[in-house]
C-alpha cells in the first residue's frame, strides 16, 4: 500500500530537482534527433511522417519499465530511454538508495547518445544535397508513388531504420502470439513473419534490385570456409562473454519460463537446431546483414555502418527480453558485418551464424552424455555453465584474430567501390 500511495504522491523537492536535472540530457537527445529529422523534410506534414519510426522505436523502450520484473541496475542504465524511465520511476517511489547507486550510470551514457544525436544533425546541416533542395509541398500519396516508382537499386539508412523499427513493433505482436498460442509457435511464427517478412517486402516494394540489396550473390569457397572456421575459433569467446553477463545480469524469471517451455516443446536435438539455428541464422542475417547492412552502408562509410548495424542486432535482442545477449550479439554482429562486406555476400554470414548457434547448442547437450565426459572435461572448466578453460580461450582468441585479418585482405579489392572501399572500412 505503501509503494502504490507513494506512486500517486507528489514527488519530493528533492526527487523534483534531480528529475529535472536528468530531464535535460534526455531532452537533448530528443531535440537533436528531431532536428536532424526536420532538416530532411520538406514540410511540417513531411517531418511528421518521419517521426513515426522515431515513434516506434521509442515506445517499445518505455514499455519495458512497465514489467514489474525489470528493474534498475547497471545493464538497464546503459538502455537509451529505458534506463532514465527506470530511474525517473525510482525517485517518484521514494528510492533514493537505487537512485544514487545508478544516477551516473543512467546520467553518464543519456549524454553520450545527446552528443551522438547533436553530431548526427550537425552533419545533416553541412550537406549540401540536403540544405540546398527545392522546397514543395508534401503529398502522401504522390511520395509513395515516388517511392516506389523512382526506386533505386539497394535502400537508403532512412529506409533500413525503418525496417528496424517495423521488425521490433511487429516483435511484440510475436511475443503475444506466444502467448496466446504456445512459445514455440510463437517464436517460429515471429521469424517467419516479422522478422524476414519486412526486409523480404521492402526489397522487392522500395528496391530494383532486391537481389543486390539482400546480398544473395554466391561467395567464393574461400570466404565460406573463412567464415565457418571464425565462427568456431569465435565461440569459446562468445560463450565466455555470456556467461559473465549472465552473472551480472540474470535471466529474469519470466524468460526462464518461456524458454523451459520451448525446451519442453522440443522434441529432439534436430528439431532443436531446426530452430534455434537454422532458421534465425537465415531470418536475422536478411534483415540485418541484408536489408539494414545494405541500407546503412550507402548513406555512411562501411566501417560506421558495421557498427551501427551490430548495435542495432544487439539492441532486438535486448527488447525481445534477452538481455543478457546484447554483448554477445553485438560482438558477433561486427564479425558477421565485416564479412559481409569483404564477401559481399549473405550466405557466409548465414553460415556463421548456423555454425555459431549450433555450437552453443551442441556444447550444452554433450554436458549430457556420460560417453562425451572426458572430452568436454578435458575442454571445459565449468560442466554445468560449459564454459572453457583458459588455455582454450587463449587459442581461440589468437586464431580468431589471424582469421579476422585474413577476411579483411580476402576481399577482391578491383571489385570494392564507393562505401566498400578500403578506406572507408577504416571509418
Amino acid at each position: 500500500r505503501r509503494a502504490i500511495a507513494a506512486s500517486f504522491a507528489a514527488p519530493t523537492p528533492q526527487s523534483a530537482f534531480w528529475m529535472l536535472f536528468l530531464l535535460i540530457p534526455l531532452a537533448a537527445f530528443f531535440s537533436a534527433v528531431c532536428l536532424a529529422l526536420a532538416v530532411l523534410a520538406r514540410s511540417m506534414k513531411e517531418g511528421q511522417y518521419y517521426m513515426t519510426p522515431l515513434y516506434m522505436i521509442c515506445l517499445p523502450l518505455v514499455f519495458l519499465t512497465l514489467s514489474p520484473e525489470i528493474e534498475l541496475n547497471l545493464f538497464n542504465s546503459l538502455l537509451p530511454i529505458t534506463g532514465v524511465a527506470l530511474l525517473l520511476r525510482a525517485l517518484i517511489m521514494g528510492n533514493y538508495d537505487t537512485a544514487a547507486q545508478f544516477f551516473l550510470p543512467v546520467l553518464v551514457p543519456t549524454l553520450i547518445y545527446a552528443a551522438v544525436a547533436l553530431r548526427w544533425a550537425i552533419d545533416q546541416f553541412q550537406r549540401e544535397d540536403v540544405l540546398f533542395r527545392e522546397a514543395e509541398r508534401f503529398n502522401l500519396v504522390a511520395w509513395l508513388r515516388h517511392l516506389v516508382r523512382d526506386r533505386e537499386p539497394t535502400p537508403g539508412a532512412g529506409s533500413a531504420l525503418f525496417c528496424f523499427a517495423s521488425m521490433l513493433s511487429l516483435a511484440w505482436f510475436s511475443m503475444r502470439l506466444g502467448g496466446m498460442t504456445s512459445p514455440l509457435k510463437g517464436m517460429v511464427l515471429g521469424h517467419l513473419l516479422f522478422i524476414l517478412g519486412p526486409p523480404v517486402v521492402l526489397s522487392f516494394l522500395l528496391t530494383s534490385d532486391p537481389r543486390q540489396t539482400l546480398r544473395l550473390r554466391w561467395p567464393k569457397g574461400s570466404e565460406l570456409i573463412l567464415a565457418a572456421a571464425l565462427a568456431v575459433a569465435l565461440n569459446p569467446i562468445v560463450r565466455e562473454v555470456a556467461f559473465h553477463v549472465e552473472k551480472l545480469f540474470p535471466i529474469s524469471q519470466g524468460v526462464q519460463s518461456i524458454l523451459a517451455e520451448l525446451g519442453k516443446q522440443i522434441p529432439n536435438l534436430g528439431v532443436g537446431l531446426l530452430i534455434f539455428a537454422v532458421m534465425p541464422a537465415i531470418t536475422e542475417e536478411v534483415a540485418f546483414r541484408g536489408y539494414i547492412l545494405t541500407g546503412l552502408q550507402r548513406s555512411y562509410k562501411t566501417g560506421t555502418a558495421i557498427v551501427f548495424s551490430a548495435l542495432l542486432f544487439g539492441i532486438f535482442h535486448v527488447l525481445q527480453s534477452l538481455f543478457v545477449q546484447l554483448f554477445g550479439a553485438t560482438i558477433l554482429g561486427l564479425a558477421i558485418g565485416l564479412i559481409a562486406v569483404r564477401s559481399r555476400s549473405l550466405w557466409p554470414g548465414v553460415l556463421f551464424h548456423l555454425i555459431n548457434n549450433s555450437l552453443a547448442l551442441l556444447t550444452v547437450e554433450a554436458t549430457r552424455y556420460p560417453e562425451l565426459k572426458p572430452l568436454s572435461s578435458w575442454l571445459l572448466r565449468d560442466q554445468t555453465d560449459a564454459v572453457y578453460r583458459p588455455a582454450v580461450l587463449v587459442v581461440s582468441a589468437l586464431i580468431s584474430l589471424v582469421l579476422l585479418v585474413m577476411i579483411w585482405r580476402s576481399g577482391d579489392r578491383t571489385r570494392l567501390g564507393g562505401p566498400d572501399s578500403l578506406n572507408d572500412l577504416s571509418g
